[in-house]
Order: structure tokens, then sequence, then C-alpha cells
């Protein structure tokens, strides 16, 4: 079926529907590419020194200071840990308001 055709005429053959499924194929290559990069570069953040930070924050009782600093990091890891520690500060509080 597709002895000694060549890709144009392949892409000839399936018409408009396959021209389409091409151009997506490509466009969902070319964005999984720039997310991999742009991935690639938040995760250089070393996570040692983000844990240290951010442990050395908590223990100073700072939870505020801590979760702040967590939206500052420009790394994956930022948003999870605010959203933890913000729920950790929210339990803490109701804990000391009950009394």
């Amino acid at each position: 079926m597709f002895d000694g055709k060549n890709f144009i005429e392949i892409l000839n053959m399936g018409g408009w529907a396959l021209y389409v499924l091409f151009a997506a194929s490509v466009l969902s290559i070319a964005v999984i590419c720039l997310k991999s990069v742009e991935f690639w570069r938040k995760s250089r953040v070393k996570r040692k020194d983000f844990i240290r930070e951010l442990i050395k924050k908590i223990r100073e009782e700072k939870i505020d200071k801590a979760i702040d600093y967590c939206e500052e990091v420009n790394s994956p890891m930022g948003p999870v840990v605010a959203t933890v520690a913000t729920k950790f500060a929210l339990a803490l509080e109701s804990k000391i308001s009950t009394k």
C-alpha cells in the first residue's frame, strides 16, 4: 500500500484529516519540549538548600514567612510546600483557639 511512496504522497492519501492530525502531533511535541525545558530551568533550585531555609523559618516560628518564601522560590516544590504549610498553619491556629 505504501511501497515506493514518500511522506508527502502518504499525507495526500489521507486527505485533510491526516493534515490536521499531523499538525496536532507537531504542535503537541513542541509543547512537550517547551514544558520540559521550563521544568528543567525551574528545578535548578537546590532541594537541600530550599528545605534547610524552610526549616530554619519554621523553627523561628515564622510560618507566614515560610509560606512567603515558598511562594517566592522559582521551583515546582514551592507551591506544593506552601499549600502544606498553609494547611499546617490553619490547623495550628484552630488547635490554639480551641484550648
